[in-house]
C-alpha cells in the first residue's frame, strides 16, 4: 500500500510551549483518517503542518515522496495547489460568487482552462448532491451546504490528500450526518485521502483509522 503523507519526528513549540512533541505518523493512499483528542492536544497544529500551512520546528513531513519541509515559499505553494485540499470548519466560500464559481476559483488559480474548471466543478457540485444549486450564492445556501460547496473546491485539483479541521463542528445534527456520509462515499467513489480533525465521535468512529493526541503526542494509533 503507498504511502501518502510521513511524518518524521514532528516537534512544533509555540515560544516557550510544545504543542506537538515528536510526532511519527504514516497515512496510506486511499485512507479515511480521524485524528481526536482534547482541546490543546495539538491537533490542529499537527494537521497544519502537515497541510503545509505551518513549519514544524523541527522534523520533516513528506508528502507523495516530497520532502515539503525543505521547500521554498513559492515550490510549497505551487505543490500546495496541486496535491492537497482543505476543508476548514468555517466555509470560507467567496460571498460574490456562485456555488459554481467558488468551486471553479481554485482550478482557475492552478492555471487550468475556464472551460475544465468549470466541467470538473460541475462534476464534483452533482457529485455533493448540489447539481441544483451551482448558480446559488453562499447567502442564500444552508450551512450543510455550503461545506459540502467547500468540499467540493478541496477537491477541484484532483489533490493527493485532503485536510479537514473539524469540518462538521458548525453543522447541526443533519447536516453534520450528511457531510459525514459523504467523505465515506468520496473515499469509496474517487479513493480520496481524508484526514480529519475532529470532536465529533460519529464521524471519528467511522473512519478507518481512528488517533488520538494527548500534551502534542500520539497516544493511541
Amino acid at each position: 500500500m503507498k504511502t501518502v503523507v510521513k511524518c518524521k519526528t514532528i516537534v512544533h513549540n509555540y515560544e516557550s510551549l510544545a504543542v506537538v512533541r515528536g510526532v511519527d505518523l504514516e497515512i496510506n493512499e486511499g485512507e479515511l483518517l480521524s485524528i481526536v483528542g482534547r482541546s490543546g492536544a495539538g491537533k490542529s497544529t499537527l494537521l497544519q503542518i502537515m497541510g503545509t500551512l505551518l513549519a514544524p520546528t523541527s522534523g520533516e513531513v513528506i508528502i507523495d515522496g516530497c520532502n515539503i519541509t525543505k521547500m521554498h515559499d513559492k515550490e510549497l505553494s505551487a505543490f500546495r495547489a496541486s496535491k492537497i485540499g482543505f476543508v476548514f470548519q468555517a466555509h470560507h466560500l467567496l460571498p460574490e460568487l456562485t456555488a459554481l464559481e467558488n468551486v471553479m476559483l481554485s482550478a482557475l488559480i492552478a492555471k487550468r482552462s475556464s472551460a475544465e474548471a468549470e466541467q470538473e466543478a460541475k462534476k464534483l457540485l452533482e457529485m455533493v448532491n448540489l447539481s441544483n444549486r451551482i448558480q446559488h450564492k453562499p447567502a442564500t445556501m444552508s450551512g450543510g451546504e455550503q461545506q459540502r460547496v467547500a468540499v467540493a473546491r478541496a477537491l477541484i485539483n484532483r489533490p493527493m490528500v485532503v485536510f479537514a479541521d473539524e469540518p462538521t463542528g458548525n453543522l447541526d445534527s443533519a447536516s453534520r450526518s450528511e457531510i459525514n456520509e459523504l467523505f465515506l462515499r468520496l473515499r469509496k467513489e474517487l479513493g480520496q485521502t481524508f484526514v480529519i480533525v475532529t470532536h465529533e465521535n460519529d464521524l471519528a468512529e467511522m473512519c478507518d483509522r481512528k488517533i488520538t493526541m494527548s500534551d502534542g503526542k500520539i497516544i493511541e494509533n
